[in-house]
C-alpha cells in the first residue's frame, strides 16, 4: 500500500490494519520470517518540513523455533513505532558515507511512502536478538539433553586417537 506524501501534507493519515489486510500480513511475514498468527497495527503518518513522521503501535504474533532448544514457541511482539522518512532525492548521493544523522532516517521515492516497508521496518526493529522460550528451566533441560547431558569427553573427537601419545 502506497501513501502519497501530498496526502500526508494536507492532513495526517491514520492507518489501522490487521491480519485480514493481505499486504500488511505479507509485510509482517517478511520481517518475522514466518506467517503472523495475530496482527494489530495503528500508525499515524504526519508531514512536517518535508519529513514524514510515523508513530503508533504494532502488535504481532507468530510461531518460531527457540534458538536454544529447538522447540516451537510463540513470539509475541508489542512495540511503539517512532520512525521518520525523507524524500530519497534529498540525500546527497555524491557522499561517500552516510552521516550519523542519516542512520535514523528512512527514505521514500516517487512522492509516496510504501506502508508495507514501514510496517516491515517497525516489526524488524521490535524483534529480539534471539528467540527463546519463556520457560527458562524447561528450555535449559531440553538444551542440556540436546548437548548430551554433559557426558561427552572434553576435546574434539577427531583427536581422541592422539590421547595416549603424550604419555
Amino acid at each position: 500500500m502506497r501513501i502519497a506524501a501530498a496526502d500526508i501534507q494536507s492532513s495526517a493519515r491514520r492507518l489501522h490494519v490487521g491480519l485480514s489486510d493481505a499486504w500488511a500480513a505479507q509485510a509482517v511475514e517478511v520481517a518475522l520470517e514466518a506467517a503472523p498468527t495475530a496482527l494489530a497495527v495503528d500508525l499515524l503518518f504526519q508531514e512536517r518540513g518535508g519529513v514524514v513522521f510515523v508513530t503508533g503501535d504494532v502488535q504481532a504474533e507468530t510461531a518460531r523455533i527457540c534458538d536454544r532448544c529447538g522447540q516451537t514457541v510463540a513470539l509475541v511482539l508489542s512495540s511503539k513505532v517512532d520512525l521518520k522518512y525523507v524524500p530519497a532525492d534529498s540525500h546527497d548521493s555524491g557522499a561517500a558515507e552516510l552521516a550519523a544523522g542519516d542512520l535514523d532516517v528512512g527514505w521514500f521515492a516517487d512522492g509516496a511512502i510504501d506502508a508495507g516497508d514501514v510496517l516491515s521496518e517497525a516489526i524488524a526493529l521490535a524483534l529480539p536478538s534471539r528467540v527463546v522460550c519463556t520457560d527458562v528451566e524447561a528450555c535449559e533441560a531440553r538444551t542440556e539433553a540436546l548437548l548430551g547431558g554433559g557426558q561427552a569427553p572434553p576435546g574434539h573427537p577427531g583427536l581422541a586417537a592422539l590421547k595416549d601419545l603424550a604419555r
